[in-house]
């Protein structure tokens, strides 16, 4: 997989040991240096993995002023080896998500159905495989 990496000037102090594990774990690097404008959110080992089986997350922020080395080198790793489940679940979580995206959120443009179902529409614009980090 390559996996595109940016740093804020908080998180430079990772910056190497975070690059060196994503390539040791055999994915390819797309580094763009470093940017203050980059967003921070701290998270743990079970929200790394939880959010990519159930969200199809494909984007981690660290931040770099709360978070350790170790720490943030356990979230990556754990982040790299979780797949989307693509349990119907989520694929109808992801559906809602993708719907509000698509409309701007805005609610008269949102259809729900009675089992509270949002359908994308065929020829929508926004795509989302699943497993797309892979």
């Amino acid at each position: 997989m390559r996996v595109a990496c940016g740093f804020d000037h908080a998180v430079v102090a990772l910056r190497g040991r975070l690059l060196g594990l994503i390539v040791a774990s055999g994915h390819e690097v797309i580094d763009f240096g470093t940017d203050n404008t980059q967003p921070g959110a701290t998270v743990d080992s079970y929200t790394a993995h939880q959010a990519v089986e159930h969200d199809d997350l494909n984007v981690l922020c660290l931040g770099g002023r709360v978070i350790g080395i170790e720490v943030a080198a356990e979230i990556v790793a754990t982040f790299l080896a979780a797949g989307y489940t693509g349990e119907q679940r989520h694929v109808h979580r992801l559906a809602k998500v993708l719907e509000i995206e698509r409309t701007g959120g805005r609610v008269d443009d949102l259809v729900v159905s009675a089992t509270g179902a949002i359908p994308i529409p065929g020829g929508s614009s926004v795509v989302r495989e699943s497993g797309s980090r892979r």
